[in-house]
């Protein structure tokens, strides 16, 4: 559909710009983490890890229930992490 809506204007589509809309499971995950996205733990070469308290602040002010927050906040920090390990991969080069 994309490329049609592209092919109309006589454009090639900037399939790199594009932001596909996430399901409804990752929005929660999503909200979560750019409330606390910097949110770190710092340690003498920069942030180390995030600060699990200001997650589980953010989950409950979101009214998350209770017995979904361990997945969150797994997904959360796997996603954290994944942050994290692409800045220090960058910070080398």
């Amino acid at each position: 559909m994309c490329e049609a809506t592209w092919a109309m204007y006589g454009k090639t589509p900037k399939c790199d710009l594009c932001l596909v809309p996430l399901m409804p499971d990752n929005q929660v995950v999503f909200d979560v983490y750019m409330e606390v996205r910097d949110q770190h733990i710092m340690g003498f070469g920069g942030p180390v890890d995030i600060n699990f308290m200001s997650v589980k602040l953010i989950m409950d002010l979101m009214d998350i229930e209770v017995e979904s927050q361990k997945a969150v906040f797994d997904r959360v920090y796997k996603l954290y992490r994944k942050f994290l390990s692409k800045m220090y991969d960058e910070a080398k080069e």
